[in-house]
């Protein structure tokens, strides 16, 4: 009989153990699988060097979750892109996906990837939330050799919006 009290124990220990997953738990949610072709936390002014567009880019001391201690702030008219930004030339043909944390100020907005020579349709993702929330793309994009990734963030128009993006990354899915 002492053995069937140190059962339960037993499942206890395991059931716990099953779902604590503490080392998950610190890394951030958005993480894709694959190779990491770009990634940007926007902590300073030299974070945004390469960005341009049609709105304001200005950082916040606003974070996401283990993303530093400041934001991108992306907001504009009617004139598109707000943000936008250009990877290097693919060196060989892939597949990639895009992922961030956002937050909506106002009414939203967008983070698209896209092949700068493509058919100009890409992969999106919404910033619909008024909290910090983490954002994968779930589909990919194909980029062919010679040509380059594009970044760009929509945020607004005839209708004022503002978002921050944070942790923002694109990764080779393939």
């Amino acid at each position: 009989m002492k053995s069937h009290s140190v059962l339960p124990v037993f499942v206890l220990i395991v059931l716990s153990c099953g779902t604590c997953s503490c080392k998950n738990a610190t890394e951030p949610q958005n993480k894709l699988q694959g190779i990491t072709l770009y990634s940007n936390s926007f902590e300073s002014v030299s974070d945004t060097i390469g960005w341009s567009g049609y709105g304001a880019l200005l950082l916040k001391d606003d974070a996401a979750p283990e993303g530093g201690n400041s934001s991108l702030f992306v907001s504009g008219g009617c004139m598109v892109p707000h943000a936008v930004y250009d990877l290097p030339a693919a060196e060989s043909d892939g597949y990639y996906r895009i992922a961030c944390w956002g937050k909506n100020l106002a009414q939203g907005g967008g983070v698209e990837l896209k092949a700068a020579k493509g058919s100009g349709k890409g992969v999106e993702v919404a910033i619909t939330e008024k909290e910090w929330t983490s954002y994968a793309s779930s589909d990919s994009i194909f980029c062919p050799v010679g040509d380059h990734l594009r970044i760009e963030m929509i945020c607004g128009g005839i209708v004022y919006s503002a978002m921050l993006v944070d942790l923002i990354e694109v990764v080779r899915a393939n």
